[in-house]
């Protein structure tokens, strides 16, 4: 009896106090405007425009707005919550807000890469720092799923944070976002994607998996027979295996990049005027000739005209309209301020190029502009910069850095990257420079202290293959 006692039930009512982070609907809303380009964001607008009745487009608007933002140096001053408070008049007058409403009106958009990887990242990395890590590596991918940040740039940007991760841990956590679907994301390289995929379909001691790992060079070179030979195996088994590696996808991120050839726009342009002062110039592209349509909503908003049906119906899309004007001006504004920042730092780029480049994290940017680092990330990876020497996204700005000899200013990893880059460029075919003699020149010459392991790590970030093979290669 004293046994059932103890399993009795009690019911009780508890308060408990706690904080949790929910984002609204308008706020997703805004986030995914912020992601697209202006190429983008246009499109998405004129399928808006075409079925909603609220906005409106006038194109009187526009040719103002372009000249009002050449003439203002500063980033565009819209009290957006009193353009919108203004619109609707009183509160008996302002339609109410229905989140669910505004959920089944938001614009779609195509889930993207850096979105599917998050999801899984939040359910398979269990530890916040690999799920922050995992999701900085999410953000610093290129368009075909190759991560553009090797283990040690990424080790030199988040030291001073995660001082208990270090370089093999990094690289641990890397592989592991390698078997995430797309498998092969985050690789460095088509023969580590390759790699990744063999090991999970057919097992690390596979014929496969050896040819990639062992006789890459003759590989790409079709020597099915020197592997054979060297295998001891029949061709026919080598050719089987081929076939096989034929079938995988060399581009993990490929099913994710937009079909068609899709032109790049620059978001914005940013030059020197004469007096050696950044301009910055927003793309416009007619994206500022969508209104609010008032006047619409005024007709609406009569009863003798409508059913109470439809006029839900119609203040639902009212809301939708409004949100999306609101996220443009917040968008607008967050882009302007952001290149601005950037560009108060990369001056030098605009003058020397590459060589220009200064060390810089989205740390820095993101206390200058007052945002997290999570939205600065989001908004300058889909964002291109037209500048003298070409177009940028936005994130190329960002990079790590390494100190010099005599404790003068520290150099972008980028530059060195480049030092690499025009160094074996300019070796000779027949005796190519070792990863330690590049290592050395780049010392002696450029004063950068700078390791033989970063030289590789780089060289692989290049795609450049090692000493030996390019010299088989030539």
């Amino acid at each position: 009896m004293s046994a059932d006692k103890n399993l009795s039930l009690n019911l009780q009512l508890k308060n408990k106090l706690r904080q949790e982070l929910r984002l609204t609907p308008a706020l997703i809303q805004t986030m995914k405007l912020m992601e697209l380009s202006t190429l983008e964001l246009k499109e998405k607008l004129e399928e808006e425009w075409s079925t909603n009745p609220f906005l409106k487009s006038e194109e009187q608007y526009q040719n103002k707005e372009e000249t009002d933002e050449r003439k203002d140096k500063d980033a565009p001053d819209v009290d957006i919550d009193y353009y919108v408070d203004n619109m609707f008049g009183d509160e008996m007058s302002r339609p109410e807000r229905n989140e669910d409403n505004v959920i089944e009106n938001t614009l779609t958009y195509p889930e993207t890469l850096e979105e599917h990887l998050v999801k899984q990242i939040q359910i398979l990395f269990e530890e916040s720092d690999e799920r922050w890590l995992a999701t900085y590596m999410a953000g610093n991918l290129d368009e075909d799923g190759f991560l553009q940040l090797s283990s040690f740039d990424i080790e030199l940007t988040i030291k001073k944070e995660f001082t208990h991760i270090d370089l093999k841990r990094i690289e641990a956590i890397r592989r592991r976002f390698m078997l995430l679907d797309p498998i092969g994301v985050g690789a460095y390289s088509i023969q580590e994607v390759l790699q990744v995929q063999i090991q999970q379909q057919m097992g690390p001691s596979s014929l496969a998996c050896r040819i990639i790992e062992k006789y890459w060079s003759d590989f790409l070179k079709l020597r099915y027979e020197e592997i054979a030979k060297e295998e001891d195996i029949s061709f026919e088994e080598i050719k089987e295996a081929v076939e096989f590696i034929k079938t995988l996808e060399l581009y993990p991120g490929r099913q994710y990049k937009e079909s068609g050839n899709t032109s790049i726009v620059p978001d914005a342009i940013v030059f020197l005027n004469e007096k050696q002062e950044v301009i910055i110039v927003l793309n416009d592209m007619g994206i500022s000739k969508y209104k609010l349509n008032t006047g619409y909503y005024e007709e609406v908003n009569n009863e003798k005209l409508f059913t109470d049906k439809e006029i839900r119906r119609m203040k639902s899309k009212y809301e939708n309209a409004m949100f999306l004007i609101k996220g443009i001006y917040q968008r607008r504004r967050s882009i302007y301020l952001i290149t601005k920042s950037i560009f108060q730092v990369q001056k030098a780029f605009l003058i020397q190029g590459i060589l220009g480049l200064k060390p810089l994290t989205l740390k820095e940017i993101a206390e200058k502009v007052e945002m997290h680092e999570s939205t600065i990330s989001r908004i300058t990876r889909n964002k291109y910069i037209q500048t003298s020497d070409g177009i940028f996204q936005l994130k190329y700005f960002f990079s790590s850095k390494l100190d010099t000899y005599d404790d003068s200013e520290s150099v972008s990893s980028k530059v060195v990257k480049e030092y690499i880059k025009e160094l074996i460029d300019a070796e000779p075919a027949e005796k190519p420079l070792s990863d330690q003699v590049i290592s050395d020149l780049i010392t002696k010459k450029y004063n950068i202290a700078v390791a033989r392991r970063t030289v590789a790590k780089y060289r692989g970030v290049l795609n450049i293959p090692t000493a030996s093979i390019r010299k088989r290669m030539s």
